[in-house]
């Protein structure tokens, strides 16, 4: 596969993070669902795209129990670790798009 998009602007969660880059970038099962794993898969593991592109939201809202800023939080991280992969590996491209 060319160009995988990553659907984040969507996610209302962290599991919904995880599930969109477990089936769009078809990781196993038995990967880890936290930052350190990520990095782990996307520097050591085989990946079947040559491009990423992560579209996001620059602030995300209405996320349960008054969590949206904590959120916003999470996402940048996971886009950095994506970033220091991308560095790391040379085997993607990585663009992220904020809504």
């Amino acid at each position: 596969m060319d160009k995988t998009v990553l659907d984040f602007a969507s996610a209302a969660n962290a599991f919904d993070l995880y599930r969109e880059m477990s089936v769009k970038l078809a990781w196993e099962e038995w990967y880890g669902c936290n930052l350190d794993a990520v990095y782990d898969i996307l520097t050591g593991q085989p990946l079947n795209t040559r491009k990423i592109t992560i579209v996001r939201k620059k602030t995300y809202t209405g996320i349960l129990w008054g969590q949206s800023e904590a959120f916003t939080r999470y996402v940048d991280r996971l886009c950095d670790v994506f970033r220091d992969a991308e560095e790391e590996s040379g085997s993607f491209s990585l663009e992220i798009t904020n809504i």
